[in-house]
């Protein structure tokens, strides 16, 4: 079976994740990507299933595919609040008439999953166009309760009945991980993020090096800042300014992913506990079991913590200067959050990938061939 995967691009671990583990799951099928970034195909080497296209040949690619999946979290993020947004959204608009017009001749099966809806624009221009994109697919699974009920009670009656909610995909590397006990390295691991607001960017980086360095001082451990996306949204800027701004640099090391997928996690693996930012630093912190405090940047990381009942384990980005001595109290007396059914996440967020095997095989009943 030939399947488009259409995912976020970048140099990004949460999403890169996300395809390696679709690709290990459906390793049977040949999985294509519209890519002629190399540097992000590289990252990709050990998966043989999967083969690279130039975005050039969108129309050839769909003569021959049999589905076409959207992956990935922050898809629908479409806010206009400037007249460069408002062209984005223009040009993605036509994009997606002519995704739909090129589905419908070849008889391509299309799906979202693991996505999140939001935030949008005030005027909600931005949920009128994810309500069109989404709209004549064959299934949507979306990762929060809030995007559920954003598209369950749509007046989109083709969206309503087909959205499902399970826990994010990167859930699933849970049950890949070895059982064997690991001796920890890091006091504190904290991921990084660079802002487009540069002031806000100055005061946040001042807010981590003093988190970093009471910690340190308090308890004479190490602290590993940890750059999730080191590419266009590039969080290691950030984590080289917070070390340059601590008065322990020597303790501090930087973790930067550069598609190296098992060194970052290794490393990650290594913490004791972390200051999350990056939506996927707070579900591997689960992952591995990692007590955690959640920050939010935009709603997905809120609708997380809300969905389980962490709220007091969370501040908005925007606030960290004002909640930074609470924030390094609940870090160094241990009073973070805990994840007490990661086994359970596991197995649900499995239903992601259980509803593209039901549109698999509903295909292949189709065409009269054997399973």
């Amino acid at each position: 079976m030939n399947i488009i995967l259409q995912p976020f691009i970048d140099n990004n671990l949460g999403d890169d994740l996300m395809i390696k583990l679709f690709a290990k799951k459906f390793k049977q099928h040949k999985i294509i990507i519209l890519s002629d970034d190399t540097l992000f195909n590289s990252g990709f080497k050990e998966e043989k299933n999967i083969i690279f296209y130039s975005p050039n040949m969108y129309e050839d690619v769909f003569k021959i595919a049999d589905i076409h999946i959207i992956i990935g979290g922050s898809m629908f993020i479409l806010k206009i609040q400037s007249i460069k947004d408002a062209v984005k959204l223009r040009y993605r608009y036509f994009e997606s008439k002519k995704l739909k017009k090129i589905a419908k001749k070849n008889n391509i099966k299309t799906a979202v999953i693991g996505a999140n809806l939001g935030p949008f624009d005030k005027n909600n221009y931005g949920l009128m166009l994810a309500k069109y994109e989404l709209n004549t697919k064959d299934f949507i699974t979306v990762r929060d309760k809030y995007s559920y009920e954003t598209l369950y009670y749509s007046n989109c009656v083709n969206i309503s009945n087909n959205v499902t909610e399970y826990p994010d995909i990167v859930y699933g590397l849970r049950k890949y991980l070895p059982s064997d006990e690991i001796n920890k390295k890091y006091g504190l691991g904290i991921s990084a993020y660079r802002s487009t607001n540069k002031k806000q960017n100055y005061e946040n980086y001042l807010a981590y090096a003093k988190i970093s360095d009471e910690f340190i001082s308090k308890t004479g451990k190490k602290v590993a800042i940890f750059s999730f996306d080191s590419e266009d949204q590039n969080d290691l800027i950030s984590a080289y300014y917070i070390k340059e701004f601590s008065e322990y640099p020597e303790m501090i090391e930087i973790v930067p992913y550069l598609r190296n997928i098992e060194l970052f996690l290794e490393k990650f693996s290594l913490c004791e506990n972390f200051l999350a930012t990056r939506f996927h630093s707070a579900i591997l912190s689960q992952v591995y079991d990692i007590p955690f405090y959640a920050l939010g940047y935009s709603n997905k990381m809120k609708n997380l913590m809300n969905d389980q009942n962490k709220l007091s384990y969370f501040s908005e980005l925007k606030n960290l200067n004002k909640d930074l001595n609470k924030i390094s109290e609940k870090i160094l007396s241990g009073d973070l959050a805990r994840c007490d059914n990661i086994e359970e996440l596991s197995q649900r967020s499995q239903g992601h990938f259980k509803k593209i095997e039901i549109l698999i095989n509903s295909i292949k009943d189709t065409k009269g061939q054997i399973l």
